[in-house]
């Protein structure tokens, strides 16, 4: 059985992107280890490859047990679009970007991360943390972490 292939995507891939997948490859291996899943983060918008994620991403994940520290920014590639089962946006802007990226089509698998994320928060943006103060970053990835349990729900499902 091939893995399931996971691509999360935000604009530059320091913030965001970078703590969900660090979030849901932590949840996968302790909630679903029956289920083969290869996980990635990329941006849309990425000014530097290989950076390491925001310290204060890195440090809130830290916080709860979650590791960053491998982690480096990279650049989304449209073919890495049509080989991953699911692309999960911060935004409405990165699917937009993202049916760019495939002349018009949306990606098959593309959706807010937050549409697996139960009330109220369904359906809502992920707000950039990368202006704000490490309060910010902590409420992203409370965010990030609600709408992941419900991904790893689906998942579960789905097999």
């Amino acid at each position: 059985m091939a893995a399931i292939r996971v691509l999360v995507v935000c604009t530059a891939n320091l913030c965001r992107s970078p703590m969900a997948e660090g979030i849901l490859k932590s949840k996968l291996s302790a909630q679903a280890k029956d289920i083969k899943v290869k996980v990635e983060s990329r941006g849309i918008s990425v000014p530097v490859a290989g950076l390491k994620a925001d310290p204060r991403a890195v440090r809130v994940s830290q916080r709860n047990g979650v590791d960053l520290g491998k982690m480096r920014t990279r650049q989304l590639k449209p073919r890495e679009l049509r080989q991953a089962d699911y692309v999960l946006v911060m935004n409405q802007r990165h699917l937009t970007v993202l049916a760019e990226m495939c002349d018009g089509d949306m990606p098959a698998g593309a959706s807010l991360i937050t549409l697996f994320a139960s009330e109220p928060v369904r359906d809502q943006e992920v707000p950039d943390p990368y202006y704000s103060t490490e309060q910010g970053f902590a409420s992203v990835f409370d965010l990030l972490s609600e709408a992941l349990d419900g991904f790893v729900a689906h998942l579960q499902i789905q097999k």
